[in-house]
């Protein structure tokens, strides 16, 4: 049934579950994006659909969710007027509104969840795969959305490990995924990251640079990564598991440009 149909119902009533799955005609509203009608967003407002402004479906998911994950900037504003209407609920995932706003790169939702102070405080609590909205975004190469989470640095540990197998931070991860705008991002929004931590396994970030999926992708690793690590202090002489620094696999790994460039940059003759 098309959202527009379930407002038109007068005996409808807001908490009935149109599926087994658990979703309310609020959930379709939401992920539908309807507030561009003046008759859905007087729905959404009223005092009828308030009372499940918080129903989640059988993943968790509240209407806050889909309105977040799809983007509708005028259903999130509208959602977040109605009194009582949690930003900060959970999934079965363990993955918030501002997960999802992050996941799918909206930024300016991510800045407007971060407005409230709930949020603001929750804002680095992982998902069920132990990983942060700003491990996310680094992931998936959204630059926009790690400047829009740097107004919450104060309560994003930008150090910690992801949970998985590869035990990486954000900086890991957007070395490794090739991401130059994300790895930007977070060195010129986040004053307190490690340049040169290592990941579980022991590799820095510049390591990963020369080393990642770009590499086996393109052929060649990204200088213009290399060279803003290298910028903003990486140290080209520090050893990973292999007992080999970023500069030596560079070298190993014919990348000559990169090799080039940790030789201009650091300050050993040591070679």
């Amino acid at each position: 049934m098309p959202p527009q149909a379930l407002l038109g119902d007068p005996g409808l009533d807001p908490e009935l579950h149109v599926r087994e799955d658990g979703r309310t005609p609020l959930h379709f509203l939401c992920e539908a994006g309807c507030a561009s009608s003046s008759s859905c967003a007087r729905a959404l407002l009223s005092s009828v659909f308030a009372g499940c402004v918080n129903a989640q479906d059988n993943r968790g998911f509240a209407a806050l969710h889909l309105a977040c994950e799809f983007g509708h900037v005028e259903v999130v504003d509208l959602l977040l007027s109605v009194e009582g209407c949690c930003a900060t609920l959970r999934t079965l995932e363990n993955a918030t509104p501002l997960s999802y706003a992050a996941q799918c790169n909206h930024p300016s939702l991510v800045s407007r969840l971060l407005l409230l102070p709930d949020v603001d405080e929750a804002c680095d609590v992982p998902n069920t795969k132990n990983a942060s909205a700003c491990f996310i975004a680094c992931e998936l190469g959204h630059a926009h959305v790690v400047r829009a989470l740097s107004v919450a640095a104060h309560a994003i540990d930008v150090n910690a490990f992801c949970g998985r197998a590869s035990g990486m931070a954000p900086l890991h991860i957007a070395c490794a995924k090739g991401h130059a705008p994300a790895v930007d991002a977070l060195l010129s929004s986040f004053p307190q990251l490690d340049v040169d931590a290592p990941s579980l396994c022991g590799r820095p970030p510049l390591m990963y640079a020369v080393t990642g999926v770009r590499l086996a992708a393109l052929g060649h690793a990204d200088h213009k990564l290399v060279r803003r690590l290298l910028e903003a202090g990486a140290d080209v002489m520090v050893r990973g598991p292999e007992g080999k620094t970023a500069l030596e696999m560079a070298r190993d790994r014919g990348v000559e440009l990169c090799e080039c460039l940790m030789l201009v940059f650091s300050s050993s003759t040591d070679y």
